[in-house]
């Protein structure tokens, strides 16, 4: 991600969680607090603090150093480095996963929801994205 490791300084000055995108993801995610949600492609963590706000326990995955060290703490959030093909997580450790805005930067789409799929189990996956491609998969 050396792409955010350039452009994405100063990124959460400008960038914050749509409370209607917030709702949503808790409506289709559906999962119960304090369920465990992986946020793939965090950035800054917007959605993932919205979420853990709300008392839910995120695991956030970002592959750019400068996106991370944004980041705000929070007691529910832990925050690791790693990219969407190769998650650093063990099979069915989460409840669920969102990938908010973030899908169409994955090299490998494919593999992504590969790992995505391997480290939810059986849990919901909800995907946000404005990529046109994406749909082209299916």
């Amino acid at each position: 991600m050396t792409l955010y490791d350039t452009i994405g300084i100063n990124y959460s000055l400008t960038r914050s969680a749509d409370e209607r995108i917030g709702n949503k993801l808790i409506e289709l995610l559906n999962l119960s607090i304090p369920s465990r949600i992986v946020d793939v492609g965090a950035g800054t963590g917007n959605y993932t603090q919205y979420l853990a706000d709300k008392g839910y326990e995120l695991i956030a995955i970002e592959p750019s150093p400068e996106m991370r060290s944004q980041a705000k703490g929070h007691e529910r959030v832990q925050w690791l480095g790693g990219v969407a093909e190769k998650l650093p997580l063990n099979d069915g450790v989460v409840d669920g996963a969102i990938v908010t805005l973030a899908f169409h930067h994955f090299p490998n789409q494919r593999q992504a929801l590969t790992e995505i799929n391997r480290v939810v189990g059986r849990g919901p996956i909800v995907i946000f994205t404005y990529d046109p491609l994406f749909l082209k998969m299916f």
